[in-house]
């Protein structure tokens, strides 16, 4: 029997893994690992975690050790499956999912997922219920994501400014959407709603106008005015001001702003969305799908959402099996 605090540890780092507090989630789940060796429900998920926190060779060393004495078990094969999967090891990756066999929804899974990682969607066919798994969707909606954003412009990207601005009014109210884009900034100013000074309710009417007529650096702009009070901000969702630095501003600095609000709040799904959107720009993609699948296991209704209107935007047909 394991004692409180390593209970208490295994416990805890398990939740800082999935909410992507990776260094209190490995602090945690060593210690848990140093009292109780060899114990698989710390093993797995610190193997996870520091895979996530670029210390592949550790976690890959981690599963090797306990394969060795546990030959074949499915635990540790699918954590490592997912870990080739990420670092593109395509032969290790197809010997741990011969050994998960057909039985495992993972092994599929993970096979659909790089076939399709290689262009050939035609080809990858995902079991349906595997498709509902954090792992396998949040990866998928990466894919999907990076065959999007190849097409089209954080800048003028009117899919996901529907998806955070389910009202936009920006095409029926303003000519200028996407103005900052197409170089339209020489009428973007005539059709804002007056900002009185003092006066909170012009300056959110110009703030919702701005976005919904995605001019996302005038949105920052006024977001951001120093003169703004503090707690004129305090009440907005920060989603629309971590969307806006998505769009235009440096790849780094959205990434950054969306690690501070998913760890400012964890269990907000759009956020850790926003931080593999961003990571995307940053040409990180194995960080993003992490994200994604961060986002999956918060809601996976929404992302699988997300990843059905994603495959129409890009012509693509996720071919499925039922199991």
């Amino acid at each position: 029997m394991m004692g409180f605090r390593t209970e208490r540890d295994l416990e805890r780092g398990w939740i800082d893994w999935r909410r992507g507090a990776l260094d209190e989630a490995c602090a945690r789940l060593e210690r848990a690992l140093s009292r109780a060796p060899g114990l698989p429900e710390a093993i797995f998920p610190l193997a996870r975690a520091l895979h996530e926190r670029g210390e592949t060779d550790r976690a890959r060393d981690l599963l090797d050790g306990y394969l060795e004495s546990h030959p074949g078990d499915p635990g540790a094969t699918i954590h490592r499956a997912w870990i080739h999967y990420d670092a593109r090891e395509g032969e290790a990756l197809a010997r741990d999912v011969e050994l998960l066999g057909g039985a495992n929804l993972a092994a599929p899974s993970i096979r659909a997922l790089a076939i399709a990682r290689e262009g050939r969607w035609e080809e990858a066919i995902f079991p349906r219920a595997g498709l509902w798994t954090a792992d396998v969707l949040g990866r998928l909606v990466a894919l999907l994501e990076m065959l999007h954003a190849a097409r089209v412009p954080s800048s003028d990207d009117p899919y996901h400014h529907r998806l955070f601005a389910p009202d936009d009014r920006s095409s029926k109210e303003s000519t200028v959407a996407g103005g900052e884009s197409r170089g339209g900034a020489a009428t973007e100013r005539d059709s804002e709603p007056e900002i009185v000074a003092g006066d909170r309710e012009s300056w959110e009417k110009a703030l919702e106008h701005a976005f919904l007529s995605r001019r996302y650096k005038r949105f920052l702009e006024l977001w951001e005015n120093r003169d703004v009070p503090p707690d004129w901000i305090e009440g907005l969702s920060r989603e629309y001001w971590l969307f806006a630095h998505w769009a235009v501003s440096p790849p780094e600095v959205a990434a950054r702003h969306a690690q501070e609000l998913a760890t400012a709040e964890p269990r907000n799904v759009e956020h850790h969305f926003l931080m593999g959107l961003a990571l995307l720009r940053a040409q990180k993609p194995v960080e993003a799908s992490h994200a994604f699948v961060r986002a999956a296991r918060l809601d996976d209704i929404r992302i699988h959402e997300i990843a059905e209107e994603l495959a129409r935007e890009e012509g693509v047909v996720i071919r499925l099996v039922d199991d």
